[in-house]
């Protein structure tokens, strides 16, 4: 199988980019995975604050508001979400720089019908779908097409553009044939094959995108949503009118991307990125509405103090998962209440370090001792609903289903406790916020931005061994 028809390879070959010119300017270097990951993570650090910064560019074109612009920005670097895909070398966040890049430079040629922010909303849109699959920000550029006059000039001027911005930040690595092979992961960074065609995932991922936002700017952002429509003025207007509207340019291909995501099995709330900018401008326009900030300053600011303390509170919450981790504690309890060089049960999860180094681990789930983390366990206990303890029926409703229908039965019979095992100790990820405990109680101990490492933890020993 071509993997490239999953996955692009636009941060990767940028990551090479950066590596040989590292390697130029000091030839002693030696290639080490480390190395590659320390320069994913600097990218994706650095496309998110560029991405916080472009968000203000793009809010003062769309309301022509420097307090909009500016909260804007401040939601959006305060949003969880947006903090934790920034720490990680994945390709998410240089995939959203790119696609609210293409989007402001949409809105730039709609203000000035130059060409020129034609072809750079162009270039934009093949490095974000060269980035990761995102397909969706072909929309408002088939909007300007059929709004547009010359509609063969400004059909081919895109196509060319786009086709070879994408082409260059895969090094060219695709044939026209391999690219169309990818036609069906473009809109989606998902696999076909757990497609659910319909929306069972729309109450929960709005529940994702409440948790991923914070309370506060998630309500605001309703509040601006309606204030908008409320000022709409949709009578007595062409067609091509609406096509070109700022705010259907710009929401547009991000609700077409909310409703593919929603027609999937798997609920990952890195497929919400794309959303968090778009409600973080709604939020601060909304709050900007609710409040006359020259006739009462004072509440004003309050209020975004106040909103400013519980978006930390919910990041902090979170970076401490991060920074005492789970894994340690177990391990730390591990090495006072069982002898070294017992043999413990990993399940097929050999790649994550969660065991300490006196002991020794196998696959298999016949040791006296199992050892196992919520980002393995977790999807054996989530069916196609997305809640917690509702237990798929078979491997067709998991994602990367690892160890087969067998696993899938045995761990949901260990939860249940339907085995000769019995939970000896579980260290737990602890949030504040209402909207973190209300993803953890529907949803299970999942915090997939923050990677592998951060999660629940859970050691089960054999009846008899307990016993003794």
């Amino acid at each position: 199988m071509d993997y490239s028809q999953y996955y692009v390879r636009g941060l990767g070959n940028q990551i090479a980019v950066i590596w040989g010119l590292g390697k130029f300017l000091n030839s002693s270097l030696e290639l080490k995975p480390q190395y590659l990951y320390a320069i994913g993570r600097l990218l994706t650090l650095l496309y998110g604050l560029a991405t916080i910064y472009l968000l203000y560019f793009l809010s003062l074109e769309l309301f022509k508001d420097y307090a909009v612009s500016l909260l804007a920005s401040l939601f959006l670097a305060l949003s969880w979400i947006h903090v934790a895909y920034s720490h990680i070398g994945v390709a998410d966040i240089s995939c959203l720089f790119w696609v609210y890049a293409a989007l402001y430079s949409i809105l730039l040629y709609v203000d000035r019908e130059d060409d020129l922010y034609l072809v750079l909303a162009s270039i934009a849109g093949g490095f974000a779908i060269g980035t990761k699959f995102s397909v969706y920000i072909v929309l408002p550029l088939i909007f300007i097409v059929i709004g547009s006059r010359r509609k063969l000039y400004h059909s081919l001027l895109i196509l060319f553009v786009l086709m070879g911005s994408f082409e260059l930040i895969n090094a060219f690595s695709y044939t026209p044939e391999s690219f169309f092979n990818t036609r069906y992961m473009m809109l989606t960074d998902s696999f076909a094959g757990v497609e659910a065609n319909k929306l069972i995932n729309l109450p929960v991922y709005t529940l994702l995108l409440l948790s991923s936002m914070g309370l506060p700017i998630f309500l605001l952002s309703l509040r601006g949503i309606f204030s908008l429509l409320k000022t709409a003025k949709l009578r007595n207007i062409h067609f091509k009118d609406i096509l070109t509207n700022k705010y259907v340019l710009i929401t547009a291909p991000i609700l077409l991307h909310f409703y593919m995501i929603c027609r999937l099995v798997v609920n990952l709330t890195r497929y919400l990125l794309p959303l968090i900018p778009l409600l973080a401008m709604f939020a601060a326009y909304g709050l900007v509405k609710l409040f006359d900030r020259r006739s009462f300053p004072r509440v004003f600011k309050g209020i975004v103090a106040a909103i400013i303390v519980y978006q930390l509170l919910q990041i902090v919450s979170l970076e401490k998962g991060a920074v005492i981790d789970t894994r340690k504690l177990m391990g730390e309890w591990m090495e006072e209440n069982i002898s070294p060089n017992k043999i413990i049960s990993t399940g097929p999860l050999e790649d994550y370090s969660i065991v300490p180094s006196i002991y020794k681990t196998t696959t298999k789930f016949d040791a006296n001792y199992i050892a196992l983390h919520s980002s393995f366990y977790s999807r054996y206990l989530t069916g196609v609903s997305g809640f917690k303890d509702t237990y798929p029926k078979s491997c067709d409703e998991i994602f990367h289903c690892r160890g087969g229908e067998k696993t899938r039965q045995f761990i949901q019979n260990l939860f249940q406790g339907k085995t000769n095992y019995v939970l000896l100790k579980k260290f737990e990820l602890n949030f504040i916020t209402p909207e973190m405990l209300l993803l953890k109680y529907l949803f299970g101990p999942r915090v997939d931005g923050y990677g592998s490492y951060t999660g629940d933890m859970a050691i089960f020993g054999k009846q008899a061994v307990v016993k003794n």
